[in-house]
């Protein structure tokens, strides 16, 4: 799904099926001039209502812990309704040629 002002794309949101059950919410983006004014929500619900008119029951996301105020609105507004919330931890090691 994206989202425009006037001839610019100014946002998206990125879902995929991962499962015949399940849609993963990939990526959503909105530049930074638009952020504050609610249109990532927007995105997001327009997806999940888009969803709940299909057929596929259950969806996954995920949440960068450097998004605080993501990592809140989906604390506030969403876990309610959340089967699991987990947490991935990654670990990165550069290897050196030679």
């Amino acid at each position: 799904m994206g989202l425009r002002y006037e001839t610019q794309l100014v946002g998206w949101m990125v879902t995929h099926r991962v499962a015949t059950d399940a849609i993963r919410y990939s990526t959503m983006f909105v530049d930074k001039k638009f952020q504050r004014l609610g249109r990532g929500i927007s995105l997001l619900s327009q997806s999940i209502l888009r969803q709940v008119d299909s057929t596929v029951p259950y969806c996954l996301f995920a949440v960068a812990q450097e998004n605080p105020a993501m990592l809140q609105f989906v604390h506030k507004h969403l876990e309610p309704y959340l089967i699991e919330v987990t947490n991935s931890y990654v670990a990165v090691k550069h290897l050196l040629n030679g």
